[in-house]
């Protein structure tokens, strides 16, 4: 597994009760990984666990309570949500 700082490509996915709702790649952000952690960690403490909220790509909808859902980074670990 990569570090996160080094990542520049990857397939990021987000699933909505099992069904893809976006996916897309690193790569295609505007910005690297890199250069978002290190302005980000200029003006804030960064800590193991933070999230950082880039955009996203085509695909956004609206969540009911009780949708679930499944953000994942390849090769990173994937990140499950319940709407409540």
């Amino acid at each position: 597994m990569e570090e996160v700082g080094h990542i520049e490509r990857g397939k990021i996915t987000l699933s909505v009760n099992g069904e893809i709702r976006q996916q897309g790649d690193i790569s295609d952000m505007i910005w690297s990984v890199a250069e978002v952690i290190s302005s980000l960690s200029s003006f804030f403490e960064l800590c193991p666990g933070d999230l950082i909220f880039t955009g996203t790509p085509a695909g956004v909808g609206p969540l009911e309570c009780g949708d679930i859902l499944e953000g994942e980074v390849e090769n990173l670990a994937k990140l499950n949500i319940t709407i409540v």
